[in-house]
């Protein structure tokens, strides 16, 4: 799998080394980010964390990592390895190919970002998909040892928006999923058609984790600053109390099988979008 790497080097993030990957049906490259925690890998291999948007969010991951991951019983957060995939560029974004890994199927068209640019296509998640779980996931097996049945996948906006259309059409891919202000909305909200054909039942193992920002992650939460069912220990914000919250936010959770406020152990299903944190 080495053929396929056209350049690698080392990221200013604590040791962080980058692999820019050719895409083996496409011929796309996109940047690999890997950082594998000090010391030996457990017997089953080290769980992981993969990344979207790997150029904007690798820093930071990793700075959290070597933080706190070495008191786990202070912090709830172990040794695992960092996975983020992204782009061969210095930027934080290439938002055009952005657009496209990222948009599930089956996408649209849209206005050049510039005025002279191309227009802007989504729909190519099933592309950036298998080069996910074929292409990297095959390059990886020659690069660190991963425990198979610990592995998560994280995305925001947009990338949220892709993480939760495959964990509804590939849920056994990862095992945890966490969408952070996922775009639900985006293209007259499709994504809920595919969550009317998810069957959680089926896979009862999977853990999924919800979060939003600014005004739509208060419309998304169960409890307000001043109601008196507020969790034990949560604080109450200054401020107006936000609107209440709107049904239409909180019903994909309740059709994905997933409980509103509440954590079920056994099943690690967790909704956080209807909780106040």
């Amino acid at each position: 799998m080495m053929r396929d790497v056209v350049a690698q080097g080392m990221a200013d993030s604590g040791g962080t080394r980058w692999f820019d990957l050719k895409d083996s049906q496409t011929g796309d490259i996109r940047r690999v980010f890997l950082w594998v925690p000090p010391g030996e890998a457990p017997a089953d291999g080290w769980p992981a964390l993969w990344l979207l948007d790997g150029n904007a969010v690798i820093g930071t991951a990793v700075d959290v990592m070597r933080a706190q991951a070495f008191w786990p019983t202070g912090t709830n957060l172990g040794w695992g390895v960092l996975i983020a995939v992204g782009y061969p560029t210095d930027a934080a974004y290439d938002s055009f190919r952005r657009s496209w890994d990222l948009g599930p199927p089956p996408g649209q068209s849209y206005p050049p970002f510039a005025a002279d640019g191309p227009r802007v296509r989504t729909g190519g998640g099933a592309e950036m998909a298998r080069f996910l779980l074929e292409d990297v996931r095959g390059f990886l097996a020659g690069q660190v040892a991963l425990d198979p049945a610990r592995q998560s996948l994280f995305g925001h906006s947009f990338g949220g928006l892709f993480a939760l259309w495959l964990m509804f059409t590939r849920p056994d891919a990862f095992a945890n999923w966490i969408a952070a202000s996922p775009a639900i909305t985006w293209e007259d909200s499709f994504l809920l058609q595919h969550l009317d054909r998810f069957d959680a039942g089926s896979h009862p193992a999977a853990g999924a984790s919800f979060s939003g920002g600014n005004g739509r992650a208060m419309r998304w939460h169960r409890f307000r600053p001043a109601d008196p069912k507020l969790p034990r220990g949560a604080r109450k914000r200054p401020g107006p109390a936000p609107s209440p919250p709107r049904r239409r936010w909180r019903r994909p959770c309740r059709r994905a099988g997933l409980r509103p406020g509440s954590k079920s152990i056994p099943t690690r299903r967790i909704c956080r979008c209807c909780r106040w944190r």
